[in-house]
């Protein structure tokens, strides 16, 4: 049923934005951005991928053009752009991962990332929710390659691996862009190994203690050491958009757009891809979506490596839509502005029974912050609680609200446009 979900979704967003479209004076390139920060990034354009201007935040910018602009080089087993350079191994894994910006290497020694491992999964019960803890005592490591391919999609380059596994097929689509450190792999399962489940494992050349998990709305510390039974038992944790693992200075953040185990085990990061549970549908993991987990190497901490940002876009891709009329001239528009990183605007919504709108503040940096949030088009706003009642009136200063937040603060705030 996840292709009819999909399908229908693609239909509504489609005639929103067709309706959107027809309302704009002139025609070329409608780029939206519906995060609450402004992005750069990739875009699919007459049959290429091109990485987009700056769209401002959950705004929209009308181009005449894109044109290709850094494009990655792709020579033998060596792929590199600006900022990282990628060897992969004969089967496909990556033995080095150079950072550029860093000068230092990611992979430990003697390891390589996006090492594919099966493990026979069969849990005291609840099939298809349990995970038990003796399932790495039967690793099968995917590695029969069976085709590779180059891949020159505009802006986007690198190499397509389809690997054969006893009846199943994986076939993985691994790229860069030509300025950017994140590495994606676009993946694809048909999957018919039942009792089994497949991850995707990540050594890195890091020490550290602790790996950071993505939940909604902020984000917890979970330790990577197995010293006593309490941390044993932590062996798969849920995580949402992304993981990270991090020193003081450089981490590696492990992003997905739909896959929500990982374990951390030491340096080793690794992303739960398929559960081949047999019950209650014993066909249930044979039709999986295309899904896609990229890995981003960072300085400093997740903050400043953006790792929520870069998970965030990831989720919530540009979109564009190409308007056949002549061009007219490039305009741009923004439904508000945050200048102030850590703060995020979650959702927007319409309220439950009144003409006006709700949008859902957060802080996930764990810190305070004291900001000014830009609504140029606000007439009045509110503070409310979760059933949306009116707590208390905020002022509306030549379009700017000034908020306080604490660490991880929840702020709704109730809009009329």
């Amino acid at each position: 049923q996840f292709h009819l979900f999909f399908e229908r979704g693609r239909e509504l967003e489609k005639k929103a934005l067709d309706s959107f479209a027809s309302s704009l004076p002139g025609g070329g390139l409608l780029v939206f951005n519906s995060n609450s920060f402004p992005v750069q990034g990739p875009i699919h354009y007459k049959g290429k991928t091109f990485v987009s201007p700056l769209i401002p935040a959950m705004g929209y910018r009308l181009i005449q053009e894109l044109n290709e602009n850094a494009i990655p080089i792709l020579h033998g087993d060596i792929l590199e752009n600006e900022a990282i350079r990628v060897c992969f191994s004969p089967d496909g894994r990556i033995l080095s991962l150079w950072d550029k910006k860093e000068c230092r290497e990611v992979v430990e020694k003697g390891k390589e990332l996006n090492e594919l491992i099966a493990y026979e999964d069969r849990p005291f019960q609840y099939d298809n929710w349990e995970l038990a803890s003796y399932y790495e005592q039967k690793p099968y490591a995917v590695k029969d390659l069976i085709s590779r391919k180059e891949i020159h999609d505009g802006e986007r380059v690198g190499v397509a691996f389809t690997y054969s596994y006893c009846h199943s097929l994986i076939r993985q689509e691994v790229t860069i862009l030509g300025n950017s450190r994140k590495i994606d792999f676009k993946t694809e399962l048909q999957w018919n190994e039942p009792h089994q489940i497949l991850k995707a494992h990540f050594p890195f050349a890091l020490r550290i203690r602790e790996a950071r998990y993505d939940i909604q709305y902020g984000s917890i510390l979970r330790p990577t050491t197995q010293n006593d039974s309490w941390q044993r038992a932590r062996f798969e944790v849920c995580g949402q958009k992304w993981a990270d693992m991090s020193e003081h200075s450089y981490g590696v953040a492990l992003l997905n757009d739909g896959k929500y185990g990982y374990a951390g085990k030491e340096n080793d990061l690794s992303l739960t891809l398929v559960k081949g549970g047999a019950f209650p549908n014993p066909s249930g993991s044979k039709k999986i979506p295309v899904f896609t987990y990229s890995l981003l190497s960072h300085s400093g901490g997740y903050e400043e490596g953006n790792v929520i940002e870069e998970a965030s876009i990831l989720n919530r891709p540009l979109l564009a839509i190409e308007i056949p009329s002549p061009f007219v001239k490039e305009t741009s528009c923004s439904l508000l502005s945050i200048q102030e990183k850590g703060v995020y605007v979650e959702h927007v919504k319409q309220t439950e029974d009144r003409e006006s709108y709700i949008f859902r503040i957060v802080e996930e940096h764990g810190d305070h912050h004291t900001f000014s949030f830009c609504l140029p088009y606000a007439k009045k706003a509110y503070l409310v609680d979760l059933m949306e009642n009116r707590l208390k009136e905020i002022p509306i200063i030549h379009g700017e609200i000034d908020l306080e937040l604490a660490p991880f603060q929840i702020f709704s705030l109730e809009v009329c446009l």
